[in-house]
């Protein structure tokens, strides 16, 4: 690969070979290296469909251990599989995600309206706000305050109905993560069983685009980059050097015959 990679680049004068050596010096270390000790020992297909547990340390202190959380392909990221076998998924769970920051935005607008004196959402959210031990307020509300609020509320009054928008608000955003998580842990279990049964041809795709999805991308770069320096450089230039001998001439001209015209013009007591 270097070989073939310094001989490719080699049509190119502003190009540095070693650069495009880096690369794949790069590619080697961070996937190739250990992905074919694996595929030496078990074959491609195999290696392909192989799954590892996946350790995790949690808590801390006297109380750190050691779990299994969910398992990771041996030689296939599950972020790949992800992305290239689940998009529905991921566009549903983005949807999702959405969703739950517009719901976050709007009770951030609230809960900043309610903040500020003269209006009506410090008149009727101001009391339902979470206070800390000093009895300021912080920048959410309590559900406990809003849902007692709201009993109290008479209905149909301004007073309900924006307890009922800071209450829905807050439902549908209880609602929206439970959806989120719900959907993440769903895309996760479906990972981890699909690992044991990619196809042949998918784990052709994976790996390839695991190996050299951004490659020729680098590459072209190590092409490109150079040229745009270059016509960064002309312009700068361009832009210095844009008038003429002729245009300042003419330019010293001008102002000296305005300097001449405003000697004349001064009067000397």
């Amino acid at each position: 690969m270097v070989d073939d990679i310094k001989q490719v680049l080699s049509q190119f004068d502003n190009v540095d070979q070693y650069a495009g050596y880096q690369i794949v010096a790069d590619l080697w270390e961070n996937s190739l290296e250990e992905d074919v000790e694996l595929i030496a020992a078990n074959g491609f297909y195999e290696a392909g469909r192989t799954r590892k547990p996946n350790i995790v340390e949690k808590g801390s202190g006297a109380k750190k251990r050691t779990v299994q959380d969910g398992w990771l392909g041996a030689i296939v990221p599950n972020n790949l599989i992800a992305d290239v076998l689940y998009q529905d998924n991921k566009a549903k769970i983005s949807e999702l995600d959405q969703k739950a920051a517009n719901i976050e935005s709007e009770l951030g607008e609230l809960v900043e309206a309610a903040e500020t004196e003269d209006t009506p959402e410090y008149d009727f959210l101001f009391d339902v706000l979470k206070k800390n031990d000093d009895d300021e307020p912080q920048d959410s509300f309590e559900s406990k305050k809003v849902k007692a609020a709201l009993k109290e509320s008479k209905k149909g009054s301004n007073e309900s109905d924006y307890l009922k928008r800071v209450n829905d608000l807050m439902s549908a955003k209880s609602k929206t993560n439970r959806k989120i998580k719900n959907a993440k842990a769903d895309l996760q279990e479906a990972i981890y069983k699909r690992i044991k049964q990619l196809t042949d041809e998918e784990i052709n795709q994976l790996m390839h685009e695991k190996w050299f999805g951004g490659f020729e991308e680098k590459m072209v770069k190590l092409v490109t980059q150079p040229l745009l320096a270059d016509l960064q450089t002309l312009e700068m230039l361009n832009d210095r050097y844009a008038d003429t001998l002729d245009d300042i001439d003419t330019k010293i001209s001008q102002a000296e015959s305005e300097l001449d015209s405003l000697m004349q013009d001064l009067v000397v007591k």
